[in-house]
């Protein structure tokens, strides 16, 4: 409120003091016109008398209380007082100068014919009245300012504080608010309809922090029960080899060891490049690539990964289908979309990718999913999230689908997901496709 009220109050200075020059200069310009209006009238009576040669009847300059100057005077005079040119006739020369008793006077020349023989008369009167009525106008005025500023400041505080009350109970309740327990929106408060798109925007950021927090909790505490599960196996392998003799329980202790921390390295690098790529730290990098070469690449890694269990991955795609994008956060999209699909699908089933190579290139990785139900399909994506419990050696961390939603994000396309007859679709795409990469 003081920087409000100093910015107005310096404002008002500024203009009143431009508005006091400027009544100033009009006051004194009207007062002289008025004072050389009257010597001009006494100056022409004066001037009369001496045109008829009645010099001798002009009023005396030396009589007690005279505060004037009334002489007459031949050219060679007036040149001797007055160096330059006398004014002409019908006009007269206002100009200052002192009296007897260096008083500061108005004075007149004006030049008249009197018997044949060219005069000028001149006539200065004390400015003392007009100097002290100025004086008084701009004391006057002077004082008039400073009030209107006095009352002026006090209306704006008064304005202001006002003004500002709801402002001021809106940031009190915004200071009370617990950032640990942030609320659903802020509480109610009445403001200025000026000040409601600011609280409309304090509402949104609010209402995303406190998404944030809460998706952040959920994640720490995923994390926390998901850490738990390899960490408690690799606690039980060492005590069991610990007990059982040396030679017997050293490797099978270590390779469960090994196995628990490479879940561990998985379940951390998918954390570290989800928190990379969600908070902008990590931007793709677009290029020309064959998009039908990537997907048999990754089916061939898929299926080495399937053949334990009889699963065959098959690829239908034309010999090349050539699109802009980033190929390592795609193979990764791919790696992830077909290792989901091999580890999920019944043993000695299929698992099917398509590319469709249009104006507007569309990818679908299909295969059996017999465990899940349409109501399953909004939970893909989510992290840590599966159909069933987790068993032992199972591998699988539950952030492959999460971090897949993620990248395509990034790359600006989409994945969505449908079931029918007991066969899951993957979809992915729309990418713009590169007709001439020549």
């Amino acid at each position: 409120m003081q920087h409000l009220l100093l910015v107005q109050m310096g404002g008002l200075l500024l203009l009143f003091t431009a508005l006091f020059f400027v009544l100033d200069g009009t006051i004194d310009r009207e007062l002289y016109r008025r004072l050389d209006s009257e010597l001009l009238d006494r100056a022409r009576s004066y001037a009369v008398l001496v045109a008829v040669g009645h010099e001798a009847d002009l009023p005396r300059d030396d009589a007690p209380g005279a505060r004037f100057d009334l002489r007459v005077l031949t050219p060679a005079a007036w040149a001797a007082l007055h160096p330059g040119t006398a004014p002409r006739i019908g006009q007269p020369r206002y100009f200052d100068t002192a009296l007897a008793d260096g008083a500061p006077a108005r004075a007149l020349a004006l030049t008249l014919t009197a018997a044949g023989q060219p005069r000028i008369l001149l006539l200065a009167e004390s400015r003392n009245r007009t100097d002290r009525l100025e004086r008084q106008l701009r004391y006057t005025l002077l004082g008039g300012i400073v009030l209107a500023l006095a009352v002026a400041a006090a209306l704006a505080t008064l304005s202001l504080r006002r003004g500002l009350r709801p402002l001021t109970r809106f940031s009190t309740a915004l200071r009370r608010i617990d950032p640990e327990h942030l609320p659903a929106s802020l509480p109610p408060q009445e403001l200025p309809q000026e000040l409601q798109p600011l609280r409309a925007a304090l509402d949104a950021t609010l209402q995303r922090h406190a998404t944030t927090l809460a998706r952040e909790r959920l994640l720490l505490r995923e994390v926390a029960h998901e850490l738990r599960t390899p960490l408690a196996e690799m606690r039980s392998e060492v005590e069991l080899a610990l007990r059982a003799p040396r030679a017997q329980g050293d490797h099978a202790a270590l390779s469960a060891s090994l196995a628990g921390i490479a879940r561990l390295q998985r379940i951390t690098d998918s954390l570290l490049l989800l928190a990379r790529y969600e908070s902008g730290q990590a931007q793709p990098l677009l290029e020309p690539l064959d998009l039908a070469a990537l997907l048999r690449a990754a089916c061939a890694r898929a299926a080495a990964q399937g053949a334990a269990r009889a699963i065959a991955v098959q690829v239908q795609a034309e010999d090349e289908c050539w699109i802009s994008s980033d190929p390592v956060l795609l193979e990764r999209i791919l790696d992830n979309l077909l290792h989901n699909a091999v580890s999920h699908a019944p043993a000695s089933s299929r698992v099917h990718a398509r590319c469709a190579c249009a104006d507007a290139v569309q990818l679908v990785i299909s295969n059996a999913a017999p465990a899940l139900d349409p109501a399953d399909l909004a939970q893909l994506g989510r992290r840590f999230w599966r159909k069933r419990a987790l068993e032992a050696g199972d591998g699988h961390a539950g952030l492959g689908l999460a971090l897949a939603q993620t990248l395509v994000a990034v790359l600006h396309t989409q994945l969505r997901f449908t079931l029918h007859d007991g066969i899951l679709h993957a979809h992915l795409g729309p990418f713009a496709a590169l007709r001439d990469t020549a």
